[in-house]
């Protein structure tokens, strides 16, 4: 599942996007159906610890954040899958509210799986009043120079939002500027025989950035840099 994450943001045809994100779905729904089982003794034994969290959460927001439009219509298999799914995040949300209570380190884990920069922060993760209570909110500890930033997560429907704003890719305005494309297009060799060179792009995911004037920054280093954006330009740092 993390291999095809990783595939995810080298592809750049719609036709592969949509069809790695397909099978990350189907496979991390396919690892939380593990824990779709009888209510007590079996599921007590299934997940009763932070890593059985970690494995739980890290998949809900894959399946949250790659689950392609019209899914059904060509895989109607994957679809009932994921109908399960949302079936065993009603069934578990009390469990999974109290193991989070008393041992927080799996949540913490599955949201640096997938935001390499996240740091936890000192005041822990509490749940929001009723009728939001399905969420969870944390304020991420922030680095020299930097600011806090709230970070919620849904029980149950796996949305993870960064200040508000969810996890994504970077707007057509900044991918087409000269400056980004000068950086982050590949050229690769698409007709050996001919030796005819294609230039492909990189589409970078990343989260809203914690520092003033600053609009992005990556989710996970590019090339051992983390890259920061603002408005039609951007900024390196090691």
């Amino acid at each position: 599942m993390r291999q095809i994450a990783r595939k995810l943001q080298d592809a750049v045809n719609d036709d592969e996007i949509w069809d790695l994100q397909r099978r990350a779905c189907e496979m991390a729904a396919t690892c939380r159906a593990t824990f779709d089982v009888d209510p007590g003794t079996h599921l007590d034994a299934l997940l009763c610890s932070s890593a059985d969290i970690a494995i739980l959460v890290e998949c809900a927001i894959v399946i949250h954040d790659n689950t392609p439009p019209n899914l059904g219509d060509k895989f109607p298999d994957v679809q009932k899958l994921l109908d399960r799914d949302r079936r065993l995040s009603h069934l578990l949300e009390l469990t999974v509210k109290e193991l989070i209570r008393t041992d927080q380190c799996g949540l913490d884990t599955a949201v640096g799986s997938v935001w390499s920069g996240y740091h936890p922060g000192d005041g822990g993760w509490r749940a929001l009043p009723t009728p939001d209570s399905q969420w969870l909110m944390s304020l991420a500890a922030p680095l020299p120079g930097q600011t806090g930033q709230e970070v919620h997560y849904n029980i149950l429907d796996g949305e993870l939002l960064v200040d508000g704003k969810p996890l994504g890719r970077l707007p057509r305005e900044i991918v087409e500027h000269p400056t980004y494309k000068r950086i982050f297009n590949q050229v690769c060799v698409r007709d050996l025989p001919r030796m005819r060179l294609t230039s492909i792009q990189k589409i970078l995911d990343v989260i809203p950035a914690n520092m003033p004037g600053m609009d992005y920054v990556t989710r996970s280093p590019v090339y051992d840099y983390k890259v920061i954006f603002f408005p039609c330009f951007f900024l390196v740092l090691v």
